[in-house]
């Protein structure tokens, strides 16, 4: 059975999150008769599962941050210099560009990475298959010094990119989990995920 703690960022909100609160069980009973109806596309862009959700106060928290470290453009096009830092407590970050930011070249800590191939946008930049609308990269274990990733890309149009980091750890007020129950393997169970929009000007 799954149940999680989700932060917000940019709404600053913190709720718990569960596809498992049925009526009758004890994650139902802890997320009570108030527990809403969402979607998980609004933590991970493209993961389209519902869930339940029950607000809750926010906690003390840090997040992830992505800071411009260098920007320039020549002859149209934009080169992108950022410094990704883990708060210190995420264990798994994922970082999700979105499809149309038309991303030629990607390298991090000085290592390129493979371009999606591109499907005719006129730019000849990242353009993902219909069925996906976000490039998404991963890491499990971010160094404590964290990762410079530097992009090239079409200049004039800005670039969302979503953080999602995971903490395997629940903030305090979880529910006890009874001897009966086990979390749901290769999920975000028993863990904590911080979830932000930076956006690129």
């Amino acid at each position: 059975e799954e149940l999680f703690y989700a932060i917000d960022v940019d709404q600053q909100q913190g709720f718990w999150v569960s596809p498992d609160a049925r009526v009758g069980t004890w994650i139902g009973k802890f997320m009570g008769d108030s527990a809403g109806a969402a979607n998980m596309s609004r933590i991970m862009p493209g993961y389209d599962r519902e869930v339940r959700i029950k607000d809750s106060a926010l906690p003390q928290f840090k997040a992830a941050t992505l800071k411009i470290e260098g920007d320039q453009t020549n002859e149209g096009m934009r080169e992108i210099r950022m410094h990704l830092q883990s708060a210190g407590r995420g264990e798994y970050i994922n970082l999700l560009f979105a499809a149309d930011a038309g991303i030629l070249t990607a390298t991090v800590n000085g290592f390129p990475l493979n371009v999606p191939e591109t499907a005719e946008n006129g730019h000849g930049g990242l353009q993902l298959p219909s069925s996906e609308n976000w490039w998404r990269w991963h890491w499990y274990g971010l160094p404590e010094e964290g990762a410079e990733i530097v992009l090239t890309l079409p200049a004039g149009r800005p670039v969302p990119v979503r953080i999602v980091e995971v903490d395997y750890r629940l903030p305090g007020g979880a529910p006890m989990r009874p001897e009966n129950s086990i979390r749901k393997p290769y999920t975000w169970s028993d863990g904590t995920v911080i979830f932000q929009t930076v956006m690129l000007e």
